[in-house]
């Protein structure tokens, strides 16, 4: 009982697309692309009331930075293939993913389709840092590393990439929009 408590508020390391592999986890090469609407597309997880989290398809825009929640709260998934846990769209749950077809995220109505929705003008973004530390709580949930969005009134959101994804070329190309 004990063991599995620290197994699932442990973590593994991020996943890394630079530095050699380490375990089985991480024999892929290459980031896994993510397609949405927007310049950089990246599904992310994000913490809020604590322990919940929720997950995003994350899209770039020239004119903001629009994130759509595509999963509900996720617990630790236990053991999953190395092909699976560094898919990010493992982590989505496509009935979410299909409402948004044909809705653009800066639009009214895209934030009315899920309260967890949010878009923010790039006037509202002050900065954008990567974090490549370990996350503590995300057990067997593989990830790339972490986004942090610095808004103007002095908050902060941290994206947690799921899965294999690039998170500093993801950083770069939202560093260059705003």
């Amino acid at each position: 009982m004990i063991r599995k408590l620290f197994l699932a508020i442990s973590t593994r390391k991020p996943l890394s697309l630079s530095i050699p592999p380490v375990d089985h986890f991480e024999a892929h090469s290459e980031a896994i692309a993510v397609h949405g609407s927007g310049i950089c597309n990246f599904i992310a997880m994000e913490y809020y009331l604590g322990i919940l989290n929720r997950t995003y398809l994350v899209s770039g825009f020239k004119n903001g930075i629009g994130g759509a929640r595509v999963f509900g709260v996720m617990g630790n998934p236990g053991y999953m293939s190395p092909e699976t846990a560094g898919d990010p769209q493992t982590y989505v749950n496509q009935a979410l993913l299909k409402q948004y077809e044909n809705v653009s995220f800066d639009s009214p109505s895209f934030l009315t389709l899920d309260s967890a929705n949010f878009f923010y003008p790039m006037k509202d973004v002050a900065s954008v840092s990567t974090d490549m530390t370990r996350k503590w709580g995300m057990g067997n949930v593989r990830y790339s590393g972490r986004i942090v969005i610095g808004l103007t009134n002095k908050t902060k959101r941290e994206l947690i990439l799921l899965g294999l994804q690039d998170v500093q070329n993801a950083a770069n190309v939202l560093k260059d929009l705003i």
